[in-house]
């Protein structure tokens, strides 16, 4: 079921939902909409020339930096007014995309109509904090204070770029540390012998809404992903699984013989809005072309998890949490080293993986490119490792 998106205004201000004219009315009213670090009033936006793309930019580019919106048709007292909104949107898009630098990708909400004039609205758009920032416009880079927008310092700059180095390698180690905390381990009766895959998707900013780790939540967003066609997969997780962290939900509750430890399967939403993944097929005995029977690399099923993984992350961010920003993602396979891929009917030649592991990491919005493509993108170095070079994922679901 769809949310309405509540709007971060800045500290000691409540999250507000400003999705019709009364309540924007009534935001203004309370001393709720002011221009500050989180928060660009403008009454309108001017012609299509140079000068005002170039103060827009400066505007998208300031704000990118800890996250706020930009708001069209509202005074500078907060009283909403109403603009030609028709034309916005689009030059929005294109001044984030042409005028900033690196590129921004904002999130324009739909307009809010003024009741008293058809031809006027109010127009919302938000922009994450980018952990590409920060973020340049003629040259310069663009933050905020408490009065708006402003030129960043040199210090300013070389500790944003520190912090985004850190965060990165930190998110990396993270990953890479979850089969220490792997929560399939306890539902093996005996030893584990598979690889596993480990998916970490992390929200870039804060995410303000309440209940993230709501298990009816959870539940819900696993009911739209695509059916796997596998044994194991989100689509297969109906127990309820324990998360001191948040909420989890789970293949099976009980212990499983190893011969099962493929469709072990786990899911996790934290209290921080962090996503979690885990399976227990990234490696298994598999029946190869020929009737034998040895340890291969479970692609089909990784690119299955992956992209159902994904779906889930989206249909939270959007529908359930309002979050429109970036996020952190990775994947970690494990113990794939000298093992093929599942059949290898679709290669000229025995390909075998040359590493212990496979770790893939990137920020993306996830919202505006299709799900297998972002998925091509955390998976290609490990089809190419098995043989599959310029494969893209559509066409391992289909060919297992």
């Amino acid at each position: 079921m769809n949310t309405k998106t509540s709007f971060y205004l800045g500290p000691g201000r409540p999250l507000t939902v400003l999705s019709t004219w009364e309540e924007l009315t009534e935001a203004g009213a309370g001393g709720l909409l002011g221009e500050h670090q989180w928060v660009e009033l403008k009454a309108s936006l001017g012609p299509t020339n140079k000068g005002v793309n170039t103060e827009l930019a400066r505007d998208l580019a300031s704000l990118s930096v800890d996250g706020g919106i930009l708001i069209f048709g509202v005074a500078d007292d907060g009283t909403p007014v109403g603009c030609d909104a028709t034309s916005i949107a689009q030059r929005v898009s294109q001044v984030a995309a042409i005028s900033v630098t690196p590129p921004l990708s904002p999130f324009v909400h739909d307009p809010v109509p003024n009741p008293d004039d058809d031809s006027k609205a109010v127009l919302i758009v938000t922009v994450p904090p980018s952990a590409d920032g920060p973020h340049m416009v003629d040259g310069r880079y663009w933050g905020r204070s408490a009065h708006g927008k402003r030129t960043l310092s040199d210090p300013e700059i070389r500790r944003i770029l520190d912090q985004r180095t850190e965060h990165h390698g930190r998110f990396e180690q993270r990953l890479q540390g979850l089969p220490d905390r792997d929560p399939l381990l306890p539902l093996i009766a005996g030893q584990q012998s598979n690889g596993h895959v480990y998916l970490l998707a992390e929200p870039v900013g804060p995410i303000l809404a309440a209940n993230l780790s709501d298990p009816d939540v959870l539940r819900d967003a696993l009911r739209g992903v695509t059916p796997s066609g596998w044994h194991a997969g989100l689509d297969q997780c109906p127990s309820s699984a324990h998360d001191p962290d948040g909420a989890a939900l789970a293949w099976t509750s009980h212990p499983v013989e190893a011969t099962d430890e493929k469709w072990l399967t786990y899911v996790s939403v934290k209290d921080d809005g962090r996503v979690i993944v885990v399976g227990g097929g990234a490696t298994a005995k598999w029946r190869m072309p020929g009737g034998d029977e040895q340890e291969a690399v479970l692609h089909g099923l990784i690119a299955t998890l992956t992209v159902q993984w994904i779906e889930v992350v989206r249909e939270l961010a959007l529908n359930q949490w309002g979050y429109q920003g970036e996020w952190r993602v990775g994947i970690h396979c494990t113990k794939l080293m000298g093992k093929p891929a599942q059949t290898n009917g679709l290669r000229a030649a025995d390909v075998r993986f040359k590493a212990p592991d496979y770790t893939k990491a990137m920020v993306s919005s996830l919202m505006t490119q299709d799900v297998t493509l972002l998925a091509d993108r955390l998976l290609a170095g490990l089809y190419r490792g098995l043989g599959y070079e310029g494969w893209k994922t559509k066409q391992v679901l289909t060919r297992r």
